[in-house]
């Protein structure tokens, strides 16, 4: 290659190296002749303070003569040689800058480059040169391509086939990799660097002819360009996929949202209507009639109630799964009006009170209606019994009932009370009648005075004995009747007490399974599979003992409670129900925590990567060997910002990292940082740092895995538009607002 060219090309690759070192340390420089602008002295003391992170202890001063400007360039080249560069077989001088002798400032910047393209190891004189770290990355992103074979720094890309594989692994659908020819090396070098130009951020600054012509360090130094263009496109595809998280974290998270207020809305509409119903109060005034209403009444709290009962508790494991991960992605409350678990207990408890009131409504029509034939019985058998009043009264007072029930008490009162009325009538009427009668035989001197006397005292005394029978048997009876009601009363309130105490006990329960922001997840799981079912099914034994002993004795309508048996049983299934989705849940967010957004393949390369760069095998990576391992993952890195990595991740504070604080920085890096800042600045890796992002940017990082044409179909329909494009920071707001 002529000396001309070689000298074109070196101006061409160093100025642009010189200008992106620049840019990583921020400063915004354009070379526009690298020999020409050497001579201050300055651009050489910005390189070398960018690339090495150290400042120039001494101030350059204005130079408008030869001998200043002589004084600024020897400046500049003791902080090149203070810096470790290697300055002997070169012999640069200041006069040589000074005067823009091209092949010692292209010798002198070589040297630079060289420096901080190999890392030292210091005192045990090894060496980890970036070409090692260069051509590792290459061949990991180039595995796997066919007409791709990396043997060198010059030759193996002649054919633009390694540069066409770097931009097919990172962007799928720029290019037909497949269909390429390998002889077409011309046309494959353009279509190289416009792709580079274009997607890359790697000016054109060569042409396909000129790549060619590159010797070994000028193609290394060229190719750093394209490890910063592709370091480009994988913080894009990070950014991506942040972003697709986002977008499915969000779907998820409005499905649920949706999903929970059409469930929780079918319940409180079920509710409302169900409570005006349960408040009626319109009988037909038949037996047969009021019972018909309590079996319905039964079989709607069996069935229809026990349903919607399950139905909420289906939408509650929504409401919870949603706050769990509203919590765990640091998202506001979700807090629907009127539509709450807690707004729906309120909605429940009215039922419940409903419910009361209808079935103590229902029991008092149906004792209205059995006193009424009870009555009616009674008219009837006490006709019969006025039949034969002279032959059986004095048997009925001498005879004691067998009281069983409270019924059993209140009949034989009730007959007791219909015999004093007779016995007060028969004495009012009859035996009045007789004592007249015999007054009268008395006053007329009648000759049998004696006879009538002895049969009035006979039947004066009679009704005396009937009398005071009626008093002695009606205290017997106020006594069983007594008796029987708190016996009743008694098993009524046992199986409340036990209703009660098997609230109590749910209600810790679902305390236990109930989303918690103050804890981890780990200690949300802990507390989940740390419940204890035994104490509540223990319960629901209490209750079924309970509830056998007032079904033996046919009762009904507790006074001290609405709940039923399997009221309680369906309560404990659908907990239990409801515990195994939350143990799920929390156990598949943990894992995904524990991922930290990472993909396996990525989890893969660290590992290897890192295992690779621990050249002795011990388990740690020091600073040199770190900065060399980052650039094999596409992770370039300053001194300034590795000597922040160890200061943030150094656990142990021996200057070096172990397998777990390199993992835990390359989580931080590579994995899903779910704030609004870190989303706005994903957004603006993808539109090359505006303020807006066109639809042609969201489809160039599409890579049908983490990132899909679905994600760009959202993100077009979701973002307000502005400018020519979408408003990805109003979009991001109102994300993280909900």
């Amino acid at each position: 290659m002529a000396e001309a060219d070689w000298l074109r090309l070196q101006k061409k690759i160093f100025g642009r190296y010189i200008e992106q070192r620049l840019k990583e340390g921020g400063i915004k420089y354009e070379v526009k002749d690298i020999v020409e602008e050497m001579k201050s002295g300055q651009l050489m003391i910005d390189l070398l303070e960018a690339m090495s992170g150290q400042k120039c202890k001494k101030q350059l001063k204005p130079a408008k003569m030869r001998i200043q400007q002589i004084e600024n360039a020897n400046t500049a080249l003791d902080f090149v040689r203070d810096s470790g560069v290697d300055l002997s077989k070169i012999r640069a001088t200041a006069e040589d800058v000074v005067d823009g002798k091209e092949k010692i400032v292209f010798a002198l910047i070589f040297q630079i480059i060289v420096k901080y393209l190999k890392i030292d190891e210091g005192d045990e004189g090894k060496a980890i040169d970036i070409r090692e770290a260069l051509n590792l990355w290459l061949h990991n992103k180039t595995q796997g391509y066919k007409h791709v074979n990396i043997q060198d720094f010059t030759k193996s890309f002649h054919d633009g086939m390694a540069f066409l594989a770097l931009v097919h692994r990172m962007r799928p659908k720029l290019i037909d990799y497949d269909a390429r020819d390998p002889g077409m090396k011309e046309s494959n070098l353009d279509l190289a660097l416009e792709l580079g130009a274009k997607y890359l951020n790697i000016p054109k600054y060569l042409s396909a002819s000129d790549i060619r012509k590159l010797d070994e360090i000028s193609m290394i130094v060229y190719l750093t360009d394209w490890y910063t263009g592709v370091t480009l496109l994988q913080k894009q595809d990070i950014a991506a996929r942040r972003i697709g998280k986002l977008v499915d974290v969000t779907e998820l998270h409005d499905k649920l949202r949706a999903d929970y207020k059409t469930r929780a809305t079918s319940v409180r509409d079920w509710l409302d209507a169900t409570i005006v119903k349960l408040n009626e109060r319109t009988f037909d005034d038949t037996l047969a009639g009021v019972k018909q209403l309590l079996e319905q009444f039964y079989a709607f709290k069996k069935i229809e109630k026990s349903a919607k009962v399950a139905e909420n508790l289906d939408a509650v494991s929504i409401y919870d799964n949603l706050s769990a991960r509203l919590i765990n992605h640091k998202r506001p409350p979700f807090n629907p009006a009127g539509l709450t678990p807690a707004d729906l207990e309120t909605k429940f408890s009215e039922l419940e009170s409903a419910e009361t009131k209808r079935s103590e409504a229902l029991h008092a029509e149906l004792a209205r209606q059995i006193h009424l034939q009870k009555v009616f019985k009674r008219f009837n058998n006490n006709t019969e019994k006025l039949n034969k009043w002279s032959a059986d009264k004095d048997a009925y007072v001498k005879a004691d009932e067998k009281i069983n029930s409270v019924e059993d008490a209140e009949d034989a009162l009730d007959t007791l009370n219909l015999f004093e009325g007779e016995c007060k009538h028969m004495q009012a009427s009859a035996l009045a009648d007789l004592n007249k009668l015999g007054e009268e035989l008395f006053r007329e001197r009648f000759e049998k005075s004696s006879e009538v006397k002895a049969t009035q005292e006979k039947l004066n005394s009679l009704f005396s004995s009937l009398s005071q029978g009626a008093t002695a048997k009606r205290a017997k009876l106020d006594a069983a009747l007594a008796a029987q009601k708190a016996l009743n009363d008694s098993l009524y309130k046992a199986f409340a007490a036990a209703v009660t105490d098997f609230n109590g006990h749910i209600k810790g329960l679902r305390d236990a399974l109930a989303a918690d922001g103050k804890k981890s997840l780990e200690e949300q799981l802990a507390a989940a599979q740390g419940v204890s079912w035994g104490g509540a099914e223990g319960k629901i034994a209490a209750i079924q003992a309970a509830d056998a002993k007032i079904q033996e004795r046919e009762l009904a309508n507790n006074p001290y409670t609405n709940v039923t048996l399997g009221d309680v049983q369906s309560v404990l299934e659908g907990l239990k129900a409801l515990y195994t989705k939350k143990v799920a849940l929390l156990k598949e967010q943990i894992e995904d925590k524990k991922r930290g957004g990472l993909t396996p393949e990525q989890l893969k390369e660290i590992d290897e990567n890192f295992r690779y760069f621990d050249k002795d095998s011990n388990g740690f990576l020091n600073k040199k060997e770190l900065r060399t391992c980052l650039q094999s993952l596409g992770e370039e890195s300053t001194p300034k910002d590795i000597a922040r990595v160890f200061a943030e991740y150094d656990a142990e504070k021996k200057g070096r990292l172990t397998r777990a604080d390199f993992e835990r920085f390359m989580r931080a890096s590579l994995g899903d940082t779910d704030t609004p800042d870190e989303i706005k600045k994903s957004f603006r890796y993808l539109s090359y740092d505006k303020d807006h992002i066109l639809t042609a940017e969201l489809n160039n990082v599409v890579n049908n895995r983490s990132f899909t044409d679905h994600h760009v179909k959202y993100l077009s329909g979701e973002m307000p538009a502005k400018g020519a494009g979408l408003d990805f920071e109003a979009w991001t707001a109102a994300v993280f607002a909900r």
